[in-house]
């Protein structure tokens, strides 16, 4: 992909998130976390396809560029289902040489409460997949399921499941959809290589760790706006040192969950995705010490409804849990070490 087009992609997103996705836009759709106008705009403009190949109206758009694209859209807190569908979608219709299917697709692991059994040629699923973004929005939900033999996409209509509604901390559509023995046409179930369920786990877990960077950038821009309008005792807050020292540890712990987000994007285009563990850890902890800062900074104007930080800290709250806490990417970090062997771990390390 050209310089030129990259920076299209990027200036044309960001452009129509300043000037659409306000924060009294955010708010307005704060119960379900989705604004159909607002994403219909994205759509409007290809940039839902940009992963997608050529044949299916994308720029295969690599995984460097997408992520960018979801700092973005975190840092507007875009009430829409945006890893799902600028991401984790593309990557599975590619990955199976389906099409997109048309509408609002969204994406998330089946697990193990999912099953798929085969009955008189035909696949039969019951169970449910839990914690759906948009699921009560969605047209269409992608899932990997094993079907007895092999992994297999599923594209499941939204006609075929019936929907328990939940939301996270962050007002966000977290659905749980229900399926009873639902009748497959062979069309919807797909083969596919195995390990496409961790695979799409990891890259789930990337996703968010690049909506975590975007979400706390946010954090930081309004907490320098605020320290350097607000003053206390005769000058402004930016001039304490308690406040400079607490924001350089902010742009310290942002900038390295960046840097490992972005080591993690290049190691999974080429199939290396360990650093996907280490990227998942650094942005949670950056997303935890950033936002308690930020509020700290901002003091009780922060926790007010109308002023828009809860719009970034509410999602890394909710964001640094999905897909694997700290804890359950840093055991997978442990585990890799302990596979390495002790002859290993220092290239591994200085790599």
């Amino acid at each position: 992909m050209s310089d030129e087009i990259r920076t299209l992609l990027l200036d044309s997103l960001e452009r129509l998130l300043r000037d659409q996705c306000t924060p009294e836009r955010v708010e307005a759709a704060e119960q379900g976390g989705y604004d159909p106008e607002l994403w219909q705009q994205i759509c409007d403009l290809e940039l839902h396809r940009a992963a997608l190949p050529e044949s299916q109206g994308g720029v295969e758009a690599d995984l460097s560029l997408v992520t960018e694209m979801l700092k973005l859209t975190a840092a507007s807190a875009l009430p829409a289902p945006a890893a799902e569908a600028l991401l984790l979608a593309p990557w599975l219709v590619t990955l199976a040489a389906v099409d997109l299917p048309e509408g609002l697709v969204t994406v998330s692991p089946a697990g193990k409460a999912l099953s798929v059994m085969g009955e008189d040629g035909q696949l039969v699923i019951s169970g449910e997949v839990s914690r759906v973004p948009a699921g009560r929005y969605a047209d269409w939900l992608l899932t990997v399921a094993n079907s007895g033999d092999g992994e297999c996409l599923l594209l499941l209509r939204q006609d075929q499941w019936q929907v328990t509604e939940a939301l996270n901390l962050a007002g966000e559509a977290r659905d749980t959809l229900l399926f009873n023995e639902v009748s497959l046409s062979a069309e919807q179930a797909v083969n596919i290589p195995g390990g496409s369920a961790e695979k799409l786990w990891q890259l789930g877990a990337l996703a968010r760790s690049a909506q975590l960077v975007g979400a706390l950038r946010r954090a930081q821009t309004l907490s320098h706006t605020y320290v350097q309008e607000r003053s206390q005792f005769g000058r402004p807050l930016a001039k304490f040192q308690a406040i400079q020292q607490q924001l350089a540890l902010l742009a310290a712990d942002l900038e390295a969950a960046s840097v490992m987000t972005g080591l993690a994007a290049m190691g999974f285009a080429t199939g290396d995705n360990g650093d996907v563990a280490a990227a998942k850890v650094q942005a949670g902890q950056a997303a935890g010490m950033g936002a308690r800062i930020a509020h700290q900074v901002h003091g009780a104007m922060g926790f007010t409804q109308e002023y828009p930080l809860h719009h970034a800290t509410r999602r890394l709250w909710s964001w640094r849990d999905e897909y694997g806490s700290e804890t359950h990417w840093a055991h997978r970090v442990g585990e890799q070490l302990v596979n390495l062997g002790a002859d290993e771990f220092w290239p591994w390390l200085t790599a």
